[in-house]
Order: structure tokens, then C-alpha cells, then sequence
């Protein structure tokens, strides 16, 4: 009996040292999205596996509440001499993200939409920038920033349905997916984040395809 084909092929490699750019990707019709949810959910099982304890989205939320003590004001003071610390300034961004204040949207969409194209351009995300967005660090490898970006490209999206955002959170949980295997996760409190992000995404692309009349 033939083995079927996975149609969702973007986590079959680390994609850190190997990046896609999902050119010419040929379209797979509900087949694709039933191995896109397959793959996302062995993804879960892998980091739940490492929590050794039941799941919370409760203890996730609070976790980045609890980072309240980085100082938000930092993303309004940055000037030309500045140099950006990526993952203080995506845990900043995370938490405008996550309150419901609709004053700063506009704040966190200029964030969010720097750091995107920081990715998009590199497939890479450096532990710190200049404020002329050139690197200003050699090192790429922080999980932690790959999943704070895409989390908070995701609670962005579920309030502002802004699908520029959506795109890009599904190519860093592309990433965080295929690296699940080797990935480097020190902080308990990254897999926590990991695991929200993943399932807010599959949430999302769920209702997403409820919208437009497609069965999954």
C-alpha cells in the first residue's frame, strides 16, 4: 500500500541553517492543511513532552505579565545612537500585544513590522540591532526570540485580523518547528510561550477557514 505524501513540507529541515522562502509553493487543497495541523501537533506533543506537567495557557499568559519589570518605555525612547536589545524589545512589544490598549497599536504595529522585515530579509533574527536596522550582533541562534516574534505577531493578528502578521508567525513556527528536535531551550518559560504560540496559530488558521467556507 502506497504511503501517502505529506504535503506539508516546511519543518522537514532545520530551517535556521537551511531557510525556505516559500517560492512557488504549489497549492495542496485540504490534504495540505490536514498535514499542516498533523505536523503542528506533533510539534505540540514534542515541547509538552518536555514540561513533564499539564499544559497551562493561564501560567503562559502570566508569564509575560510577569516580565512587566522591562521598562515599556524603552520603545519610545529609542534615537540614532540606540542600540536595540532584541529580546527585552520583543518582550516589550509581547505585552503591548497582549493588554488591550488600543492607543498603542499603532506603536506595536511599527515594532512588529520592523522586526519582520528584519526576518523576511534574512530568515534570521540577531540578538541585537543598530537603530539603522544593520545586526548588531553575530548571533542569530536565540530560540527565545524567534517565539516571542511570533507570538506576538499572533495576539496582534487575533485583534487587528491584520493577515501580514498572521503570514509571518506561520514561517516562525515553521522555524520553531523544525527545530524542535536540536532546538537549544533553557527557559522553561520559552516552551510555555512555544506551546501558546502554536496553538493560538492553529486557532487562528481554524477560524480563519471557518470564515472563508473551508472545512478542516
Amino acid at each position: 500500500m502506497k504511503t501517502k505524501e505529506n504535503l506539508y513540507k516546511y519543518i522537514e529541515r532545520n530551517l535556521l541553517d537551511n531557510p525556505e522562502y516559500y517560492m512557488f509553493s504549489r497549492f495542496g487543497g485540504t490534504n495540505f492543511f490536514e498535514d499542516y495541523i498533523s505536523s503542528r501537533n506533533s510539534c505540540l506533543d514534542y515541547y509538552e513532552k518536555i514540561l513533564n506537567h499539564p499544559y497551562s495557557k493561564a501560567d503562559a499568559i502570566s508569564i509575560i505579565s510577569n516580565n512587566d519589570t522591562i521598562e515599556l518605555r524603552a520603545i519610545y525612547e529609542l534615537d540614532k545612537e540606540s542600540r536595540i536589545e532584541t529580546r527585552d524589545l520583543l518582550m516589550a512589544t509581547l505585552l503591548l500585544s497582549l493588554r488591550n490598549d488600543t492607543s498603542k497599536a499603532g506603536l506595536c504595529f511599527q515594532w512588529l513590522s520592523f522586526f519582520i522585515k528584519r526576518f523576511e530579509v534574512t530568515k534570521r533574527l540577531y540578538t541585537a540591532y543598530s537603530i539603522n536596522t544593520k545586526p548588531a550582533a553575530s548571533d542569530y541562534r536565540s530560540a527565545s526570540n524567534y517565539i516571542l516574534l511570533s507570538l506576538s505577531l499572533i495576539l496582534f493578528y487575533e485583534k487587528h485580523d491584520n493577515l501580514k502578521m498572521l503570514n509571518c508567525a506561520l514561517k516562525l513556527n515553521d522555524l520553531i518547528c523544525s527545530m524542535c528536535q536540536d532546538i537549544n531551550i533553557t527557559r522553561i518559560e520559552d516552551i510555555y510561550l512555544a506551546i501558546l504560540s502554536l496553538r493560538s496559530e492553529i486557532e487562528q488558521i481554524k477560524r480563519l477557514a471557518l470564515k472563508n467556507r473551508v472545512e478542516l
